[in-house]
């Protein structure tokens, strides 16, 4: 992943690979990560798209 990355930053791309230290490849991880992506990354306005009722 970390070559994926660095060649992904060569081609122009904006990239934000996080590796923590002391994590596996679990859900562990991924449970802090998908929040984290979510939330910081794809942030999404939290509102009712029809009004609420």
């Amino acid at each position: 992943m970390e070559d994926d990355a660095a060649r992904l930053e060569e081609l122009g791309y904006q990239v934000a690979y996080l590796c923590p230290e002391g994590y596996d490849h679990d859900w562990r991880t991924w449970d802090e990560y998908m929040l984290r992506g979510l939330n910081e990354f794809l942030p999404l306005k939290r509102e009712y798209l029809y009004g609420a009722g």
